[in-house]
């Protein structure tokens, strides 16, 4: 069987998470007398060297855990193709070991997700900057996932593709197949049922199909007077939908009751009205004044007066 030897634990800095995984892992593994696992952590954007902090001590030291000899470690493509199996505690650690070397794909996996602690918040979160509180949320939820971790059968030592293997469902064959015997002999422990009897036993076979014959033809005339009744009521339902409605009249206003004299006087008063030529009135043509007659005028007038 196969059995990863080297477990890498990914975080961002490699001095919270990762440490705090390593430290239960690790001490897992001894509880459980697991041999031959190497435990790794990595940080994705990091520097070599950096001590685990000290919130994550104190909550170790309360589990009796020991984390003063951490020291971080950056994420190698090396570190990466040499690992069995690689943790992420967020998609963007699993996205990052991916972009730095594709060969990892199928070994990179969310640890929550990978040991099913919590399908519903898959990721956890960083508690750097928190208060020692969150710092135990935070272990608590590595905690919680590395007992299912330490029970799959990855890590116990078989297969891995028998651990990701899905459950088949029950077919329908397997449902309708006959129940082998318990015993050897190939006989039933009085399941079957006993053979019918010659002589009465015979006749009451006879009576029992003759009355299911019976039954079988009352069933086969409803049926058929069904389907008859069924038939007229389209057949009316049609011959109703094909006649036409009834238009009724509608109903006259108080001033819309003429008579047919006179609508056509009203005809005839038009026609004839068209066929009048137009003749326009006449009138007299405007007489101009022009300067000089205007003069001639007032001398005129004035010769008149001079006279009398």
């Amino acid at each position: 069987m196969l059995r990863p030897k080297v477990i890498v634990f990914l975080s961002t800095g490699d001095t919270c998470r990762s440490p705090m995984a390593a430290a239960y892992f690790r001490h897992l593994l001894a509880e459980n007398k697991i041999r031959g696992i190497d435990v790794r952590t990595a940080g994705v954007s990091t520097i070599v060297g950096l001590l685990a902090s000290q919130e994550t001590q104190q909550v170790l030291k309360s589990e009796e855990l020991d984390a003063t000899r951490h020291r971080s470690n950056q994420m190698t493509g090396e570190l990466l193709r040499r690992a069995s199996l690689i943790f992420g505690m967020t998609p963007f650690h699993v996205q990052s070991a991916l972009r730095l070397s594709e060969s990892a794909r199928g070994r990179v996996h969310l640890l929550k997700e990978f040991a099913r602690s919590d399908l519903k918040n898959v990721q956890i979160s960083d508690p750097m900057g928190g208060t020692l509180e969150v710092y135990r949320r935070c272990f608590n939820e590595i905690k919680a996932a590395l007992d299912n971790l330490i029970q799959s059968p990855v890590v116990v030592g078989t297969d891995v593709r028998l651990a990701k293997a899905p459950l088949t469902k029950p077919t329908v064959e397997s449902l309708t197949a006959p129940v082998a015997p318990a015993n050897g002999s190939g006989k039933s422990n009085g399941a079957s049922k006993p053979a019918a009897k010659s002589g009465t036993g015979g006749k009451s076979t006879a009576s029992k199909t003759s009355k299911d014959s019976g039954k079988a033809a009352k069933r086969t005339t409803t049926k058929k007077k069904a389907a008859a009744v069924s038939t007229r009521s389209k057949s009316t339902t049609t011959s109703k939908s094909k006649t036409k409605p009834r238009v009724r009249p509608r109903a006259r206003t108080a001033g819309s009751g003429r008579t047919k004299s006179s609508t056509t006087k009203s005809r005839s008063k038009s026609s004839a009205s068209k066929s009048r030529p137009k003749t326009r009135p006449k009138t007299r043509p405007k007489t101009r004044t022009t300067p000089r007659s205007r003069a001639g005028a007032s001398k005129r007038r004035s010769a008149a007066s001079s006279r009398r």
